[in-house]
């Protein structure tokens, strides 16, 4: 998102704007566990779960804007959400505070997956294909190549996961067991 000047902003909302902001939240959300209060969510565009408002010929997530209508400032450096959801623009659940606290949160409040290996989303491949894949190569009994023609995928992602790049832990030949990066 690209930065606003803060003065000028504070003299360009219109009543029209926050009227318009106003008319997207749904006042009626649901009460999160550990909130007292409903969430107001957000009804118009979202994208990745997050509300955007359209404001001054900018796209800005709707939970910021409502920080700042309710502050007359942006969050420094971020807007946190204390209920967890991400569509929820009601100023009284929302924090300033950095990435590193919303990560420590995501963790504290059970919402990291931390899914690796065939359990992620994003795996193309078993544990069991990528221990065939990778004892197959290991042997020298296929190419990277002929491993991506056979499991339906690229020749750089067979790359990764035989050299470990993805879903870690590789064993090579009179080695230890090594961990690498978990991904996908």
């Amino acid at each position: 998102m690209r930065r606003f000047n803060k003065l000028v902003l504070l003299q360009h909302v219109r009543a029209e704007d926050h009227s318009r902001f106003s008319r997207k939240i749904n006042n009626h959300g649901p009460t999160m566990p550990g909130m007292k209060t409903r969430c107001h969510e957000w009804t118009g565009w979202t994208a990745h779960g997050y509300g955007y408002f359209w404001l001054l010929g900018k796209s800005v997530r709707a939970h910021r804007v409502a920080f700042f209508l309710k502050h007359g400032r942006w969050p420094r450096p971020q807007a946190l959400h204390r209920c967890d959801n991400r569509k929820c623009v009601r100023a009284d659940h929302l924090r300033e505070g950095t990435h590193q606290q919303n990560m420590h949160d995501m963790v504290a409040r059970g919402r990291s997956r931390g899914l690796t290996g065939s359990a992620h989303p994003m795996a193309k491949l078993s544990d069991a294909e990528v221990d065939a894949l990778r004892s197959t190569y290991r042997d020298g009994l296929s190419t990277q190549e002929e491993l991506a023609r056979m499991y339906k995928v690229s020749r750089p992602y067979v790359s990764r996961l035989v050299r470990g790049k993805y879903r870690g832990k590789v064993e090579t030949p009179g080695s230890k067991t090594t961990d690498a990066h978990q991904m996908p």
